[in-house]
């Protein structure tokens, strides 16, 4: 994440000597051909493929992966240099997040496990253990537990929509993306 950030400032500094450098910053994106999975690919693969969820507190900025494609070359057209634009969408609590993974995945209701930022933390801490002891990446790290569980970390969009032209569709075309292409997969 760190590494993110150094070469944002670095890019933006290349920009005050003359090379113009126009910075985006997508939220959190969700649809279809979510191969590896990413980070919010692997909210909804769980989602589906299990009886139950763990909701933590918090919320993401939600925005469908195909309008951060179109964010990018609207940037790269009519993006002021030396500027920087967020590409998201929508604002939604992890709960929210989870009702419209299960409306789209058949209807089926998950068993929901509502847990606190301290039980989230000892959760990603485990996570961490099992992935060394059985050699495979687990749904929740020490990481993602810290930097996204039990946060709010919401977006204003208004600049991006403003400057760029930016529209986002509804989240739920994108959730509903994603789960197809999973379940799609098995």
């Amino acid at each position: 994440m760190w590494s993110k950030v150094v070469s944002e400032l670095e890019a933006l500094r290349c920009d005050a000597s003359g090379l113009e450098v126009v910075a985006v910053n997508p939220a959190f994106p969700f649809g279809p051909d979510d191969r590896v999975p990413t980070p919010t690919g692997r909210i909804v693969q769980e989602a589906v493929s299990r009886g139950f969820v763990v909701v933590p507190e918090g919320g993401i900025n939600a925005v469908d992966v195909r309008d951060v494609a179109t964010g990018h070359l609207l940037a790269a057209i009519r993006g002021q240099p030396g500027e920087r634009y967020i590409l998201g969408g929508h604002n939604l609590t992890y709960a929210e997040l989870t009702t419209l993974v299960e409306r789209f995945a058949g209807g089926r209701r998950r068993r929901r496990i509502p847990v606190s930022p301290a039980a989230f933390r000892a959760l990603g801490r485990l996570g961490d253990v099992l992935a060394r002891v059985l050699q495979e990446e687990q749904p929740v790290s020490h990481v993602t537990a810290v930097h996204s569980g039990s946060r709010y970390l919401y977006h204003a969009i208004d600049k991006a929509r403003r400057e760029l032209g930016e529209e986002v569709r509804p989240i739920e075309e994108a959730v509903e993306a994603s789960v197809r292409w999973f379940e799609g997969r098995g």
